[in-house]
């Protein structure tokens, strides 16, 4: 709810509140349950968030997060349909269309972008001044 009052405070954009209120009608949902994997990295925040704020249930959905050891068992878990939905590197969607770096070719599609080109090392500050390789 905090989310949403938050949105309404924003002056561009009064209809992303509306939007959010009202969402499809449960009765009318394709697959009102699916398994959304997700990789325990800062990309999975919305997914977590949604699940421990009931958002999901809100709005009809019953929905079971699957933990995945990598990228790559995400993507693997989309081609071969164990997830519904999943975030996944921006190129595994390309690769998996074509086929390329081990991917089979499945017809894929990215329906949102979580973000671009967000990623980050944080360090402890006791490393200020250090040199550091990263391989």
């Amino acid at each position: 709810m905090a989310l949403l009052q938050t949105i309404r405070k924003i002056p561009c954009c009064p209809q992303a509140a509306l939007a959010v209120d009202q969402v499809v009608d449960p009765s009318t949902l394709e697959k009102p349950s699916l398994t959304v994997g997700f990789v325990p990295v800062n990309d999975c925040a919305p997914f977590v968030v949604a699940y421990e704020k009931g958002f999901f249930h809100k709005y009809g959905l019953t929905v079971k997060l699957s933990r995945e050891a990598s990228w790559g068992t995400s993507r693997d878990g989309l081609i071969f349909k164990r997830l519904d939905a999943s975030p996944v590197v921006s190129g595994a969607v390309t690769n998996a269309r074509i086929g390329a770096e081990g991917a089979r070719h499945a017809p894929m599609c990215a329906a949102m972008t979580i973000h671009r080109h967000g990623n980050a090392m944080t360090m402890n500050p006791g490393h200020v001044g250090r040199q550091a390789c990263v391989v």
